[in-house]
């Protein structure tokens, strides 16, 4: 099937079904329902066909990474290793099984009021990575390696540990 493809005012081709790139995207429409307004114009990695990925082939390094959390805002071109796919996905879901909601945890342990509200401030692959941590951390007081590629949001990354870490009396220390 075809893309349709509409010229925009500089005489670029545009897909009218893709998502805005990353860094571009309209501001979220905070007086109406934003998870609909999310919904209705995000693109998901869900939606990557994983055909396209051979998992035999050894020369291929890189699969689309799929969030655990459900937050409909995805960073957007974020791959793993495939050599790291099975650890990442048995730590997600070793932690899905221990907390249930992975949005939910990340709304009680930081604070916040509803899933909407930390939707606004991370994406869903910084959800996951925070959620990892604090796991890690109330289990067995280890910490993770943050080792995402340039532009996925390790700052706010950093930023969601450090809000957990005040919340818990710590004194949080962020070197970038």
């Amino acid at each position: 099937m075809a893309d349709e493809q509409n010229i925009n005012e500089e005489g670029n081709a545009q897909n009218p079904n893709s998502a805005p790139e990353v860094g571009n995207d309209p501001k979220p429409n905070v007086e109406g329902d934003l998870a609909a307004d999310i919904l209705s114009t995000s693109e998901s990695l869900d939606d990557t066909e994983s055909e396209d990925f051979d998992f035999q082939d050894s020369s291929q390094k890189l699969y689309p990474y799929k969030s655990a959390s459900n937050n409909p805002i995805k960073v957007g071109g974020a791959f793993i290793p495939l050599t790291l796919t099975a650890e990442t996905t048995t730590a997600l879901n070793k932690m899905k099984e221990a907390v249930g909601d992975i949005d939910a945890y990340i709304v009680e342990k930081l604070g916040y009021d509803t899933k909407t509200d930390v939707w606004r401030s991370f994406a869903s692959e910084q959800i996951d990575a925070i959620a990892l941590q604090i796991f890690s951390y109330e289990t067995d007081g280890s910490a993770i390696i943050l080792g995402d590629m340039a532009g996925t949001g390790k700052g706010r990354v950093c930023a969601g540990i450090c809000r957990y870490a005040y919340l818990q009396g710590l004194m949080p220390l962020f070197i970038s």
